[in-house]
């Protein structure tokens, strides 16, 4: 069984004044962030979601254009046949699962909330194909409820700069900052701040080659096939959701 790593009442104390640094700076740089997928209801948002599962943003907004044009209720998604459904969703990848899913979520909600979207995470999590990360995003998109905060596989990026999660790698920076907020009260404030502008400035070059189109691939880990908005979300993600939980 894993424990989860303690925190002393001053490195979260710092943590926290990072945090609220980072926050302020992204918010300057992008002041209009926000969700890429394209809905115009809480229904098209839950779709949208479960057929973003391992496929870029751009996709499924191209596959819902059509998709939502061709069922506009949530009856209709009820009464669609599975194999057609399947070849309406299948350029966004695990078109079997996604269109079974669907199909059963628009019956279960129609049978147990009148065709509505559920307000808590366990009523939520009761529908097919709904795990905690959709759930997530729905019913903040949809309601302003955070019971938690969706991150992209590359939120580690910023949280590493930052050091949120761990102390600085470097022994002497950590030292020297212990040290340094023991003489004076506001070292703790001045390493911050060195921290949010050099990693800020960092986030900035690369939004800039984003723009530039000399980045077109997402900002991660992964080979995937991405696409300049995509990357630019996800970059825009990076810290900032889970920033905002602590």
């Amino acid at each position: 069984m894993t424990t989860r790593n303690k925190i002393s009442p001053r490195d979260l104390a710092a943590r926290k004044v990072k945090a609220r640094l980072l926050i302020r700076k992204l918010k300057k740089l992008f002041p209009e962030a926000g969700m890429i997928l394209n809905y115009s209801n809480h229904w098209e948002l839950l779709v949208a979601v479960m057929l973003s599962a391992q496929c870029t943003d751009k996709q499924v907004n191209k596959v819902t254009a059509t998709l939502f044009k061709k069922y506009r209720t949530i009856e209709d998604y009820a009464h669609a046949k599975q194999s057609v459904f399947e070849r309406d969703v299948y350029s966004t990848g695990f078109y079997r699962n996604k269109a079974k899913n669907i199909i059963a979520a628009a019956n279960y909600l129609l049978t147990h909330h009148d065709g509505g979207a559920p307000r808590t995470m366990d009523e939520m999590l009761m529908i097919p194909g709904v795990a905690r990360k959709t759930a997530n995003v729905v019913l903040g998109n949809a309601y302003d409820i955070y019971e938690g905060i969706a991150v992209d596989t590359s939120n580690a990026l910023l949280d590493s700069l930052a050091s949120l999660l761990k102390p600085p790698r470097k022994k002497s920076s950590a030292t020297s900052w212990r040290s340094s907020h023991k003489k004076n009260g506001s070292a703790l404030h001045t390493y911050s701040s060195t921290m949010v502008v050099r990693t800020v400035r960092r986030a900035h070059m690369v939004t800039e080659s984003i723009r530039s189109g000399s980045l077109s691939q997402p900002i991660s880990q992964k080979k995937s096939a991405g696409n300049k908005s995509d990357a630019y979300r996800r970059y825009l993600g990076i810290g900032a959701m889970r920033l905002v939980a602590r």
